[in-house]
């Protein structure tokens, strides 16, 4: 997504740390990028080989380890929306893109963001 935003000359923030949630990408005045990994944020749209989906909401993505809680697939959801809902509030538009989609469709994405330029 990196080299695409270049190739295209839009100018954006990488890892806007002063944000809720650290988008990614954040493009002024107010579009917030995230690229959620599929295992890092439990994409549910992933399934296995036998068709069965690869993340459920109990599905445990760390197990407990010295002073870090076990990170569980629906915490990770809740954590991920209240994150879009802070922003919104704040009145950012946030785009969520999952790391199959990025890589599967990438220029779908990037014409959902350019679209969201186009409003700004």
């Amino acid at each position: 997504m990196k080299k695409t935003l270049d190739e295209l000359d839009i100018t954006y923030l990488q890892y806007a740390n002063k944000l809720p949630g650290r988008p990614d990408f954040f493009i002024e005045p107010n579009i917030c990028i995230f690229s959620d990994g599929d295992f890092d944020h439990a994409n549910p749209n992933v399934t296995k080989a036998n068709g069965t989906k690869k993340y459920l909401a109990n599905t445990v993505l760390r197990k407990p380890y010295k002073r870090y809680p076990a990170k569980i697939a629906k915490d990770v959801w809740a954590k991920d929306q209240r994150i879009t809902k802070e922003l919104e509030q704040l009145g950012y538009t946030v785009l969520r893109f999952w790391g199959a989609d990025i890589n599967k469709n990438l220029d779908s994405c990037i014409q959902k963001i350019l679209k969201e330029i186009k409003k700004s």
